[in-house]
């Protein structure tokens, strides 16, 4: 985690940012050391006769969703994120994947709950589901 955060999302930010402030730097120099464990889901469809690349897509999904609740049931905090390094070349390509091709579903981040999560503002149900 330590040496993806220097080499890559450090070095991809400051790429992106030569003049930015040192609490930024601070922030990017350890995005991946929040948590004690943190799992990246690549999304890597390969042609098939019968699945369709958006379910291969959706299935990493999946994985990222099931993960969750599979570290939240053990007792640990997790949280899904796909950040801007998620969308990062320099970062698919290091993590394995081909540019072009693949694409980062995510990093599922575990690790001891320190304190509780910040509630993100979410849409109103009424305006965003429609019953048929």
């Amino acid at each position: 985690r330590k040496t993806l955060d220097e080499e890559v999302i450090l070095a991809e930010f400051m790429r992106e940012n030569p003049d930015a402030e040192d609490k930024f730097i601070e922030i990017e120099t350890a995005r991946l050391q929040r948590a004690h464990t943190v799992i990246a889901v690549l999304s890597s469809p390969v042609e098939h006769p019968k699945i369709v690349a958006w379910e291969m897509a959706l299935s990493a999904g999946a994985v990222c969703t099931t993960l969750l609740y599979a570290a939240q049931s053990m007792g640990y905090a997790a949280q899904w994120l796909t950040e801007w390094y998620a969308y990062n070349d320099a970062m698919l390509a290091r993590l394995g994947g081909v540019v072009g091709h693949d694409r980062i579903a995510g990093f599922i981040y575990i690790g001891e709950k320190v304190k509780d999560p910040m509630e993100r503002t979410r849409p109103d149900l009424d305006e965003v589901v429609r019953y048929l």
